[in-house]
């Protein structure tokens, strides 16, 4: 993987007449889709990597999309139009795209999940993993659509790509640039041990958890799916590599390997689990650094947290399976 950046200063949604082009579009798109604005065009979020707007219609609310072109992202319009064509009901409806704007129009999902509830995560882990049960007969459709592939095989050159990228690591310390380099050689041995188990790749995520997700008929709605890639299905699990041993991960744990025993036992499927936590958070530190190295300068700020922070969970992630073992 090569590192690339932004080309300019100014992210799309802050150059001038942006906003009224926006406009412009959600109440064309969806007056032809026989929605009529009630309201005004609201602002959700707008940073470094995406702007999000919303706006009341006489069918429903609608939620704007525009995300950055970061290279190991999704194609999130494109991917986001397909996906609504395989699985109705698990991601929201798409009433309009622009590839070239990567402009991105659809339904509202629901409502809020249960951001404080474990057992809301394993509903949702549970909801993601039969998504990717479905996707794995489906790679060649998504990959064409605009997913990127990450397999396994390839993290531990895309690792060795990222520290060496002496600009973007100089943002963390150098003692923790240290140690994620003497971790390469064990990531390296985890892909491997992780591609030994019959389990194919499918569709991931990438950012799962309550904020990405809604409730509609009591089922969940998966939505941002700019970091989504076609890799090993326990890539999306750092929602349940992160719970506190007790009551809940086990019935999570459960919910992510249960679509994959007709390719390996219960037994086996566990050891792959385990076998997965410091390749998934390789695989995250990955995109956290594909990201921050593509923002200009003048937004790396707004990002440059994540990547220390994932620079450290992988760290720590390192040591505490060096203990257990």
């Amino acid at each position: 993987m090569v590192s690339a950046r932004f080309q300019g200063e100014t992210l799309p949604w802050d150059e001038p007449g942006w906003d009224a082009r926006a406009e412009a579009w959600i109440r064309e798109q969806g007056e032809r889709a026989g929605l009529h604005l009630t309201g005004a065009v609201e602002e959700v979020r707008r940073w470094c990597l995406a702007c999000v707007l919303r706006a009341p219609t006489d069918g429903g609310t609608v939620y704007f999309k525009e995300a950055l072109n970061v290279p190991l992202w999704a194609d999130e319009p494109a991917l986001a139009a397909t996906m609504g064509e395989l699985y109705p009901g698990f991601v929201p409806e798409v009433i309009a795209v622009d590839t070239a704007r990567r402009w991105l129009l659809t339904m509202d999902c629901g409502d809020a999940g249960d951001g404080d509830s474990s057992q809301a995560d394993v509903a949702l882990l549970r909801r993601h993993a039969n998504l990717q049960r479905r996707a794995a007969d489906d790679t060649e459709r998504l990959l064409n659509a605009g997913c990127s592939a990450r397999p396994c095989s390839a993290l531990p050159a895309d690792v060795d790509a990222a520290l060496a990228d002496t600009s973007t690591m100089a943002l963390v310390d150098d003692a923790v640039r240290t140690h994620l380099a003497a971790l390469r050689e064990r990531i390296a041995a985890a892909c491997a041990d992780l591609d030994a188990y019959a389990i194919p790749d499918t569709l991931a995520h990438g950012d799962l958890g309550q904020s990405n997700a809604a409730l509609r008929d009591g089922e969940y709605v998966i939505f941002d799916w700019t970091d989504a890639c076609i890799t090993h299905p326990f890539m999306y699990g750092m929602l349940a590599f992160g719970m506190e041993p007790g009551p809940a991960k086990d019935p999570a744990i459960g919910a992510m390997i249960e679509p994959w025993t007709d390719y390996e036992s219960r037994e086996r499927l566990r050891e792959a689990w385990a076998a997965a936590e410091l390749v998934a958070c390789a695989h995250t530190f990955v995109t956290y650094h594909a990201i921050t190295a593509y923002l200009p300068d003048s937004a790396r700020h707004e990002h440059v947290d994540g990547l220390r922070d994932m620079s450290s969970t992988l760290i720590a992630t390192g040591e505490r399976l060096r203990t257990d073992t």
